[in-house]
């Protein structure tokens, strides 16, 4: 009723395996509960000794680091908006570039009729084939 509610992790974790077990996960769900899976099992491989444990630290940053290549993994592995995009608008610009466009422009002297008119009269016409 438009009160904002906050789950702690724990039961985040256990609505989102409720709603993969009972098949009612959105996309979001699923990517959530992967995420919450892989977070439970770097912190597995950590143990227990706190951050003043040496060995602690470094594992926790050699998973940092594990982290990180994964995302540079799933980034490359997958392709971006602008690639679509840069494909979408070249098939686009080749398009164009297969209809023939004529141009031409006059542009014949006049008399001035004022000081300030243009001493010239221009009239363009554009025309494509199949259109008019």
């Amino acid at each position: 009723r438009g009160e904002a509610q906050t789950l702690s992790q724990a039961a985040e974790a256990n609505l989102l395996k409720w709603r993969e077990i009972n098949s009612l996960s959105t996309d979001d769900d699923a990517v959530r509960w992967a995420a919450i899976k892989s977070t439970f099992s770097r912190n597995l491989l950590t143990g227990g000794s706190g951050e003043s444990d040496p060995i602690n630290r470094i594992t926790g940053h050699m998973n940092a680091f594990t982290v990180g290549l994964e995302k540079i993994e799933h980034a490359v592995g997958n392709s971006t908006l602008s690639q679509d995009t840069l494909g979408h608008l070249q098939k686009i610009i080749e398009g164009l570039r297969a209809v023939p466009v004529n141009v031409e422009i006059k542009v014949q002297p006049v008399e001035q009729a004022s000081p300030d008119s243009m001493p010239v009269a221009i009239s363009n016409e554009v025309s494509q084939e199949g259109l008019s």
